[in-house]
């Protein structure tokens, strides 16, 4: 809708947000991988499910240079890393030196979800690489910022 009324719109799509906690926010995936395993609880995680998780400071960079350079278009903003839920989970735990025999990897059919999720959340992001300079933190990188050891 917006296309069709203006030449001067800018869409930003970010894809599976993660960073640092922020309170009276919703947890992000990082966030409940860590607090569900600080309780000691066993977490069932998916492994036949990929994405391509993007840090939060990478997408205030990519708008901060979109406004700042007067950029219009629609650009796709995620990490360039493809990985799996389960790897994420693994990788936070490991990070953290927590146990990671708490993680057990199911398939998504494990969990009754009213809207199933895409298998393949990855979206292309040549775009905003050339015209943003647009270059996401590998996830171990992120997770290593948001978790300060």
């Amino acid at each position: 809708m917006v296309k069709q009324t203006t030449n001067n719109y800018t869409i930003v799509r970010p894809v599976f947000i993660y960073g640092a906690a922020i309170k009276q926010v919703r947890k992000t995936f990082v966030q409940w991988v860590t607090d569900g395993l600080l309780r000691n609880k066993t977490l069932q995680v998916v492994n036949d499910q990929i994405r391509t998780p993007t840090y939060v400071e990478d997408i205030c960079v990519a708008i901060e240079t979109i406004i700042k350079e007067n950029q219009f278009g629609t650009f796709n903003l995620s990490g360039s890393q493809i990985i799996t839920p389960f790897e994420m989970a693994l990788k936070t735990a490991t990070l953290l030196n927590i146990d990671t025999r708490l993680i057990i990897p199911v398939n998504e059919n494990n969990f009754n979800e009213i809207v199933k999720r895409a298998k393949r959340s990855v979206v292309n992001i040549d775009k905003a690489k050339m015209l943003l300079n647009y270059n996401p933190l590998s996830f171990d990188e992120g997770i290593k910022k948001c978790f300060p050891v």
